[in-house]
């Protein structure tokens, strides 16, 4: 390897928590989706979901960190 490269690695614990915190938001939307419908009507009882708005402030604080990483 030269002076000028520099060896990017990919830091797997927070790829994935960025993950679970993209799923968390997509849960939120579609629980909130279809908590109008008889059949989905569990969506209010899990206050978990009721949070996932949180996780986009975690997904892009977390996106930002690896970019000023890399």
């Amino acid at each position: 390897m030269t002076k000028n490269q520099h060896a990017v690695t990919q830091i797997q614990a927070l790829t994935g928590l960025r993950a679970f915190l993209a799923i968390w938001v997509v849960m939120r939307h579609l629980f909130h989706a279809f908590d109008a419908g008889p059949f989905f009507d569990i969506g209010m009882s899990v206050p978990l979901f009721d949070k996932g708005y949180l996780g986009v402030d975690g997904f892009f604080i977390l996106s930002d960190f690896i970019l000023a990483y890399n």
